[in-house]
């Protein structure tokens, strides 16, 4: 994939992701209050947060084509950790929310075989490439 693939494809995954973040009406209300957690930047948008992300998985689910849903999955780690995550820029604390939020997403709707693998790959020595 040459850079500017990629810098397309990295558009793209933000525009998403960030036009799911400001979704006015929270279909999934319950799940979304449930999720908490202590390294994000603002405790007020953790719902929409939530759904943005359960939300950019789901897309990724529906697409076919493996390398967009691996690079999917990689920006939405690097969306974490530059937009989400409070003012503490650790590794550590992006993927224990990644993964928390994944395990969100397979409790309410469905185990995902097709993003398992991959968010199970993730480690320190992985994501830190990514950031």
């Amino acid at each position: 994939m040459s850079l500017y693939n990629a810098a397309t494809l990295n558009n793209g995954y933000k525009e998403k992701l960030d036009s799911y973040k400001y979704v006015i009406e929270l279909k999934n209300i319950a799940v979304y209050q449930k999720f908490n957690n202590q390294h994000l930047k603002n405790k007020s948008n953790e719902r929409n947060i939530c759904e943005a992300v359960i939300l950019f998985l789901s897309h990724l689910q529906e697409e076919t084509d493996p390398i967009y849903r691996d690079n999917g999955c990689k920006y939405l780690f690097y969306w974490l950790y530059t937009h989400v995550i409070s003012n503490q820029h650790i590794i550590e604390n992006t993927l224990k929310i990644y993964k928390e939020l994944y395990n969100t997403y397979n409790q309410n709707h469905g185990r995902s075989d097709v993003l398992t693998n991959y968010i199970n790959d993730m480690n320190e020595h992985t994501s830190d490439k990514l950031v």
